[in-house]
């Protein structure tokens, strides 16, 4: 596609999107300053720090993305030495703190094939002071490349999520007019193509440029150059969540005409995240209202986990384990508003030890 092409999609695309509702108070966390970051197509929060976040370039770098932190410097670049980037757009958090990287771009509609490489999040150096950018180790790692087509032909894509609780894919297609969802098979192989099935129509926002599932699996969001829809997910139901009438809160991305295309929760699903192409471009974080709780659903990465157990704010909490997931009352937060530290232990059918910590926000009451 030519630049000019691009622009002209670029200007319909916000021309025609609707009204916005009202921002939730954004705020500018920092601008990229390594001038290797020329395009961030996509975010994410670190599963583990609150100072960390990891983008990557959008089509034309090599198979690398980069730990940013909340200064803008770059604290590590992660080769894929074996992987093509043909056309990365987006990335995604799964279940035990795993990365997925979206080779789905195909602006012109012809890719048989696209792909997503799922890694291992690497560890990170200490971030900066914001006095200045030290050089940034650079580290190959290996992913788990998955190979993916669409049931009814090539369509354009920039938007991943993942299921939080069990890494189930799905991707959203880009139009002009209105996009849809398709989900990849429960079970992805690695040594076969997975077919992606169209589970909804995605009517708004069109012409989707990147998008998000919250930390707790209950809510969506997914946004275009000029705003953001967040929808509910419930059940676990994420086509439900597409369907006509649905209720959606619509915001005003903070990014607008800088053609913004990366999206992604906080780490503790309480804000979004931004970023947008071009160098030295602006991270945004939006506050998100959180909602009135009462329990939390924590994933616990495998089935048939036993001797569960949990604590809030290191109290003991009453647990319910249904599937993968645990369901853990929140009574015993020590504050009506803030964040609940809980914490969820037991062990897989193989004796592995399982621990997860999370940093719930509670409203008031």
């Amino acid at each position: 596609m030519t630049p000019l092409h691009l622009a002209l999609l670029v200007a319909l695309a916000i021309a025609a999107l609707p009204p916005a509702g009202g921002s939730a108070a954004p705020a500018q966390l920092f601008a990229f300053r390594d001038p290797q970051i020329v395009e961030s197509s996509g975010i994410v929060a670190s599963t583990s720090r609150e100072d960390i976040v990891f983008t990557h370039n959008d089509s034309g770098d090599t198979a690398r993305f980069f730990a940013v932190d909340r200064h803008g410097c770059t604290r590590g670049v992660f080769t894929a030495p074996d992987v093509q980037a043909t056309d990365w757009e987006d990335i995604a958090r799964g279940p035990g703190a795993s990365l997925w990287l979206a080779d789905i771009g195909d602006n012109g509609a012809q890719r048989d094939e696209i792909a997503v490489h799922q890694f291992d999040e690497p560890a990170v150096g200490a971030s900066t002071d914001g006095g200045g950018c030290p050089p940034a180790p650079e580290q190959a790692v290996a992913p788990t490349s998955y190979r993916l087509r669409f049931e009814d032909g090539p369509h354009d894509a920039e938007t991943l999520l993942v299921d939080p609780h069990t890494s189930r894919v799905f991707v959203i297609t880009k139009s002009l007019t209105a996009g849809a969802l398709y989900a990849a098979p429960e079970l992805l192989r690695a040594t076969d193509v997975n077919v992606l099935r169209k589970i909804a129509d995605v009517g708004e926002p069109a012409f989707a440029t990147g998008g998000d599932i919250s930390p707790d699996g209950r809510r969506v969001a997914v946004r275009t150059y000029g705003e953001i829809d967040i929808r509910t997910i419930r059940n676990g139901d994420l086509a439900a969540a597409f369907a006509p009438g649905a209720p959606v809160q619509r915001l005003d991305a903070p990014d607008n005409g800088k053609q913004g295309e990366g999206l992604g929760f906080t780490r503790n699903g309480d804000g979004l995240l931004t970023s947008a192409e071009g160098v030295g471009a602006p991270v945004f974080l939006i506050p998100l209202a959180c909602a009135r709780r009462v329990s939390v659903s924590v994933g616990l990465g495998a089935r048939g986990v036993r001797g569960v157990r949990a604590t809030v704010d290191g109290r003991a909490a009453r647990t319910t384990v249904r599937g993968t997931r645990a369901t853990v009352s929140l009574s015993g937060a020590e504050r009506a508003g803030g964040k609940a530290i809980v914490r969820v232990s037991g062990r897989s059918r193989h004796g592995r030890r399982i621990s997860v910590v999370r940093h719930v926000p509670i409203c008031a009451r």
